[in-house]
């Protein structure tokens, strides 16, 4: 019944985009302007291969609010989906350095994430568990729970194989929780937490990564959202009505910022993303907003340092392929 319900709300949204007309800018902020004015929540959306440019973006709010010390001040609370949910763990986490999520990221070789034979999990339902970057990750955020009283509020989607529903994970070992949401089917297996069996559909449940924010009628909204398609599309733009609140802000990447890890060149592409997300906030950043309905503004920005998007989704559909082929192979002979 949730999935159900989650899919007639993206067709809503979907229908609604098409439907949407740019109202005039006068007296539109700028996206500097409307940082600066009062608090709000953030919200990363699901994106496979978007940490690098979700990062890129947060890095270049920080740099609109006078560093990632000011932007955590400014934050009401974080919520993410899939790859999302790690960008906006970080910055939950107070004394975590955007900078070093950054340094981790770009410095990730494809070996320890995909190609590590000692990590496969071929009879748990994915390829790889990832374990290496867990660690690095984990040690990031400094083993804290959702929960922990220095921490934003923050919280996550993941879809439970066992009761068939998307929930919302707002407690337990951050790390946990942030891998159950981005156990994306069938390259990652799926995480166990308490009686729960946990994957990834962020696309069709909490594509935006709004679903998990505490809000209230008179909250302000800052949303990052990844709108190319195959894998995300305009439906990932949320507005007032849909989310219940006062204001939105929603920044919209085009321009092909999806970064699979293969090689060759694969830091290379990571580091063009993620430098040219940063690069396109900062330039977007005294530019008038779209102001497209009452309260509800639109940042568009398509970074300069285009990285192989085609080259990277072709990629990305024969990677599933052939670990789908893979998995349910391995899984008929046990």
């Amino acid at each position: 019944m949730a999935f159900a319900q989650n899919i007639r709300h993206l067709a809503r949204k979907a229908a609604a985009v098409t439907t949407i007309t740019t109202a005039s800018c006068e007296d539109a902020p700028t996206l500097r302007e409307w940082l600066e004015k009062d608090t709000f929540s953030a919200a990363f959306s699901q994106g496979f291969g978007c940490e690098a440019a979700s990062i890129g973006v947060a890095l270049g709010l920080a740099d609109g609010v006078g560093g990632p010390r000011q932007l955590r001040k400014r934050l009401d609370g974080v919520a993410g989906a899939s790859s999302g949910a790690k960008v906006a763990a970080v910055l939950a986490a107070p004394n975590c350095p955007l900078e070093a999520f950054e340094a981790l990221v770009k410095r990730m070789r494809f070996r320890d994430a995909l190609l590590d034979f000692d990590d496969l999990a071929l009879y748990e339902g994915g390829w790889a568990r990832l374990s290496t970057f867990r660690k690095h990750f984990s040690g990031l955020v400094g083993g804290r729970d959702v929960q922990s009283l220095d921490m934003l509020p923050f919280s996550t989607t993941a879809f439970d194989l066992k009761s068939m529903r998307s929930d919302i994970l707002s407690e337990g070992p951050l790390e946990l929780v942030c891998f159950a949401s981005g156990a994306f089917p069938p390259l990652f297996p799926p995480v166990h937490i308490g009686s729960s069996l946990y994957t990834d559909v962020a696309f069709f449940t909490d594509a935006s990564g709004c679903r998990g924010l505490q809000t209230s009628p008179e909250s302000r909204v800052l949303q990052v959202c990844h709108a190319d398609v195959p894998f995300n599309g305009p439906w990932v733009v949320e507005s007032p009505s849909s989310l219940g609140v006062r204001e939105v802000c929603s920044v919209v990447l085009t321009g092909n910022t999806r970064v699979v890890p293969l090689p060759p060149g694969a830091r290379v592409r990571v580091a063009a993303a993620l430098d040219g997300a940063r690069e396109a906030v900062v330039a977007a950043l005294d530019r008038p907003l779209e102001r497209v309905a009452p309260g509800h503004y639109v940042c568009r920005v398509s970074p300069k340092k285009r990285v192989a998007g085609a080259v990277d989704a072709l990629a990305l559909s024969a990677l599933v392929a052939g670990v789908a082929g893979a998995v349910v192979g391995v899984l008929r002979r046990r």
